[in-house]
Parts: C-alpha cells; sequence; structure tokens
C-alpha cells in the first residue's frame, strides 16, 4: 500500500457457516475533529483498496469510534 494510514486497529471475522469477513475499523479520539468521518472513510477506502488489489470482494467494514474526551461530542 502506497499510503500510509494510522487507524488504530482493525479486526477481521469470519463466520463458520460463510466466506464472508467482516471488518471492525475501530478509532480512538480524545479530541474532537471536524473531519473525523473524512478520516474513518479513508481508512474504509485503503480497506477496500487492498481488496481490490487482492483481488478480494469488497468486505463489509463496522467502524466504531471510542470518544473518551473531556468536552461533548458533536461531529458526526
Amino acid at each position: 500500500m502506497s499510503k500510509r494510514f494510522n487507524l488504530d486497529i482493525a479486526f477481521r471475522f469470519q463466520t463458520k457457516n460463510s466466506s464472508v469477513q467482516v471488518y471492525y475499523l475501530l478509532e480512538h479520539k480524545s479530541e474532537t475533529w471536524n473531519f473525523s468521518n473524512i478520516q474513518i472513510l479513508s481508512y474504509m477506502l485503503a480497506i477496500w483498496e487492498e481488496n481490490i488489489k487482492n483481488k478480494r470482494s469488497l468486505e463489509p467494514i463496522i467502524p466504531v469510534v471510542f470518544y473518551h474526551g473531556k468536552t461533548n461530542w458533536d461531529k458526526m
């Protein structure tokens, strides 16, 4: 991958009865940021670009943001 991304953690799961894999993308935030949704989308796009590059189906991605800042989250 030519781009560098600093996502916190991502897990790939495969079910026992199916070949479908689901990606859980976990991101921790300690501050609010107006473009967090764009940041998450860029991580998702990087994963999908890897799927395409490796001739795999696009994996469903469930993004989860954990916010632990001092102010209220009002950005997404």
